[in-house]
């Protein structure tokens, strides 16, 4: 191959990658989450924290059903909730919401148990997030709390093929803890 030749592939990769990334961009900024408040929502905006962040986070919408007047949820050592989010949503086609703990809950042991959970694209009742006390004492849900992040990412269905047999690897059928700890 001349190097003429190299230098010419070599843009071609260039101003591919750019065009594919422009266009992920594009369908980045083209992204709409809808969201339908429901009556028990808590209220607060639904936003990214900061320029940065990836995660939108969710609030506790706990409402008590007799006096309809916001409630606490009480979560015992070792136990897990299901706490409202009080609201519905509507994913774009080609894409997934991951439920995931919030980063200051997790240093105190207050986690998403399914983390992350996913909300598929046709889903369309409230929200809950399944939290999971995995401290040593009680831990109070109050209403209004920002209890978890949603993440919105694409999720990529594939057809399945039915085989006899796998392609081999090096690490084959090996397991937990086959590459070692260090």
């Amino acid at each position: 191959m001349k190097d003429n030749d190299k230098v010419l592939i070599q843009e071609l990769k260039k101003q591919i990658k750019e065009e594919i990334l422009k266009e992920l961009e594009d369908k980045q900024k083209n992204v709409v989450l809808k969201v339908k408040k429901l009556p028990n929502f808590s209220g607060g905006e639904i936003k990214y924290q900061t320029p940065g962040s990836v995660g939108l986070d969710l609030r506790a919408s706990i409402v008590d059903p007799n006096t309809k007047k916001p409630a606490t949820i009480t979560i015992l050592p070792g136990c897990v909730e299901a706490i409202p989010l009080g609201i519905a949503v509507q994913i774009p086609d080609g894409y997934e919401m991951q439920i995931r703990t919030r980063s200051s809950l997790s240093l105190t042991r207050i986690t998403v148990e399914n983390s992350p959970g996913t909300i598929d694209q046709d889903f369309r009742n409230q929200l809950m997030a399944i939290i999971a006390n995995d401290r040593i004492k009680p831990y109070s849900v109050e209403n209004g709390d920002r209890i978890c992040q949603a993440i919105i990412a694409p999720a990529v269905r594939c057809k399945i093929e039915y085989v006899d047999e796998l392609s081999e690897t090096e690490r084959g059928a090996n397991g937990f803890g086959s590459t070692g700890l260090k």
